[in-house]
């Protein structure tokens, strides 16, 4: 939407007996600024063509549409599979990306500093959608090829582990320590988002755990 804005200059006086006049009561959207806009629609109805207001009508709702979908568009996800008490749950997150803010949840989560009191981790990661296994392996196995998939992730409670696949590839880390590491990278408020991505990094730089390949039954 193309806005334009409107500057009107009153002395503060005149608003101010105008809102008095008005007598309101407890009716908030009753200002002087929401009469205004009543008249501009009273002048923009009785002076503007109605075939004009339509055709105005159609531009904007063609551009919110256009704006709607390209919000859709630039979204981003991380996916988790969530491991806890032999449970496991699927979901995708808008807000919850990478690593560093999942790992930083589940610290606030293990402390129960988390004002929410969640009985489970799952139900920590506000703004979760949930999915079915299907359709978390199927994000999964298409992670190089899916643009709205930041990361992976896969949080095991049960044996203490969390993995990740994101543009730095593929780790294994122990709850522990990305609990850690997300301390470290949020002990400072003054720190950027970036700042705070690369003590992360650095803090867990040596820590991962090296899977076993799993060896053939001969």
């Amino acid at each position: 939407m193309r806005a334009t804005e409107i500057v009107l200059h009153f002395d503060e006086r005149e608003i101010e007996a105008l809102q008095n006049a008005l007598d309101c009561f407890s009716d908030e959207s009753c200002t002087v600024e929401q009469k205004l806009r009543e008249a501009f629609d009273s002048l923009y109805t009785e002076f503007v063509p109605p075939e004009m207001q339509n055709a105005i009508e159609i531009e904007i709702l063609k551009e919110n549409i256009a704006r709607q979908e390209q919000l859709e568009a630039d979204k981003r996800f991380g996916l988790f599979h969530i491991r806890e008490d032999n449970e496991d749950r699927y979901y995708l997150n808008e807000f919850i990306q990478q690593l560093l803010a999942g790992a930083y949840r589940y610290r606030l989560y293990s402390q129960n500093k988390l004002s929410s009191e969640p009985k489970k981790f799952a139900d920590a990661l506000l703004g979760s959608v949930p999915i079915t296994v299907i359709d978390y392996e199927n994000l999964a196995e298409r992670f190089e090829d899916e643009p709205k998939i930041l990361s992976v992730m896969d949080f095991d409670l049960d044996d203490g582990t969390v993995s990740v696949t994101d543009a730095d590839g593929s780790r294994v880390y122990s709850l522990q320590s990305v609990s850690a590491a997300a301390y470290q990278a949020h002990r400072s408020r003054q720190l950027t988002a970036e700042k705070k991505a690369e003590v992360f990094a650095e803090y867990l730089d040596g820590k991962e755990i090296e899977q076993t390949p799993l060896v053939p039954e001969i």
